[in-house]
């Protein structure tokens, strides 16, 4: 079942609350195993980023984006991530800026250094999805992009 973000508009977080925020690329028939690296301009790549809540209903909202740039991502989160919300990503560079603009706390985990940073936080239900993403996708040999949720509640 196909939902509408801009019809179904929820928000994620608030004081008190993390998420964990992460994107995964898919490209044309295969998987890209490390996408921190730079598939930013290659073509037929299809960004999806991920927001998944650290509460007992473990929300999710999936978003297609046109790449990982600063305004791509700060329009998806500030639509579904509440100030004030801790927000736990890898570290790529864009969310630094973007979690401090939509007036949200940042934790950062390093995965070329570790999975777990020195408070605690890591962000492995984010990745564990994308994980789940990508090996449905192998399995059918790609997704449409229209048969991806926009959102999942």
């Amino acid at each position: 079942m196909e939902h509408d973000l801009s019809k179904n508009r929820f928000m994620m977080g608030g004081n008190g609350t993390a998420v964990q925020v992460g994107e995964t690329a898919f490209c044309r028939g295969r998987i890209i195993q490390n996408p921190t690296s730079s598939y930013d301009n290659i073509p037929n790549v299809t960004w999806l980023v991920g927001v998944k809540e650290e509460t007992s209903d473990q929300r999710v909202v999936l978003k297609i984006v046109p790449d990982r740039a600063i305004y791509a991502l700060k329009s998806f989160l500030e639509s579904v991530i509440m100030p004030g919300t801790l927000v736990k990503t890898d570290g790529f560079p864009s969310y630094h800026r973007v979690i401090r603009d939509i007036g949200c706390i940042h934790s950062v985990v390093n995965h070329l250094r570790e999975y777990v940073n020195d408070v605690g936080d890591h962000t492995n239900l984010i990745e564990n999805l994308c994980k789940h993403l990508k090996t449905e996708y192998h399995t059918r040999r790609g997704i449409m992009n229209e048969n991806i949720p926009q959102v999942y509640s």
